[in-house]
């Protein structure tokens, strides 16, 4: 359940990058219109250009649409290799793309090195669905047992594991982290107009309350999990 709403939180919090830095290249906004539309074969026709160029958002598009089925089959070697591409630009969104698929998703081998590495990479840029899964998994393997035989230093977390503020400065870094995405989609669910211009970039899910409840909740509960783990430390 936690998971699936990461989903609309990444495409919402992707794009205002779009928006303070829009592509340069012409036919962007036509296949972003187009796309809104649900004229994918246009979209496709307009950003696969601008893609194969190296255009970062484009890229980012493209593995969106090859990841939902959207004007072509589903495919996860097409989404791998467009958000591979972008992420190499250091695209937050696509790394946290990328970390979703290297969990086993549409038919790529699951790999968790890789999936760390690109989760790390978006969450040191303060990507919030990223710091969610992290944590999440964090969770998740703190609640299950070691193996019978297996050596402390083999079941303990690798130290590039976690945000790299985390580890710097402890988990009161990380906890300010939650305490301000649940703010800022606290103020969203309560004024969902705040974002200005932005807004139209969000697809629509993102505009209603319930959404932003909804996420602002998860951010809290993360928030509660971090302080209770921060008390309980030796």
């Amino acid at each position: 359940m936690i998971r699936s709403l990461l989903r609309p939180a990444a495409f919402a919090l992707a794009i205002p990058v779009l928006c303070c830095a829009p592509p340069a290249s012409g036919g962007y906004q036509e296949g972003y219109d187009a796309y809104q539309a649900r004229d994918f074969a246009r979209a496709l026709s307009e950003w696969r250009p601008l893609a194969d160029r190296g255009e970062v958002h484009a890229q980012y598009a493209l593995g969106m649409m090859a990841r939902d089925g959207q004007g072509v089959a589903v495919d996860g070697r097409e989404a791998l290799r467009w958000f591979t591409a972008a992420a190499g630009q250091g695209h937050a969104a696509s790394q946290y793309e990328l970390g979703l698929l290297y969990g086993g998703r549409l038919g790529i081998a699951a790999d968790r090195a890789q999936r760390l590495f690109w989760l790390n990479k978006a969450a040191a840029q303060n990507y919030v669905p990223a710091k969610i899964l992290l944590a999440l998994l964090e969770t998740s393997d703190s609640a299950t047992p070691p193996a019978p035989g297996r050596r402390d230093a083999e079941t303990a977390p690798p130290a590039a594991e976690g945000t790299a503020g985390g580890r710097a400065l402890g988990p009161a870094y990380d906890l300010a982290g939650w305490i301000v995405a649940t703010l800022l989609f606290a103020s969203l669910a309560v004024r969902p107009r705040w974002l200005g211009p932005a807004a139209r970039w969000l697809p629509a899910v993102m505009t209603t309350r319930t959404a932003a409840l909804s996420l602002a909740g998860v951010s809290a509960l993360l928030a509660l999990i971090t302080a209770a783990r921060w008390l309980a430390a030796p």
